[in-house]
């Protein structure tokens, strides 16, 4: 990259000392990591199933909702049609 002191452009000498500096960004990390116990990661397995099953339950019931409604329309279809 050109170096900014050889522009006389003020915009220019702005954009490339922006580039210039450094822009890492420092994350102190602890002396020691903590890693979950079996209970917890039991804990967590079993909240999660948990809520597998209640998201599919629920998706299962708006199938069902679904499904039941296409049934009401296909036999008020047939109604309409034989009155035809």
């Amino acid at each position: 990259m050109p170096d900014p002191a050889s522009h006389v452009n003020a915009n220019i000498v702005e954009f490339l000392n922006h580039f210039k500096a450094s822009r890492l960004i420092t994350i102190e990390q602890p002396n020691q990591i903590k890693k979950r116990s079996d209970s917890e990661k039991a804990r967590i397995a079993a909240d999660k199933k948990l809520q597998r099953e209640n998201e599919k339950a629920f998706h299962d019931s708006i199938i069902a909702e679904r499904d039941a409604d296409k049934e009401q329309r296909e036999a008020f279809k047939k109604e309409v049609v034989q009155q035809v």
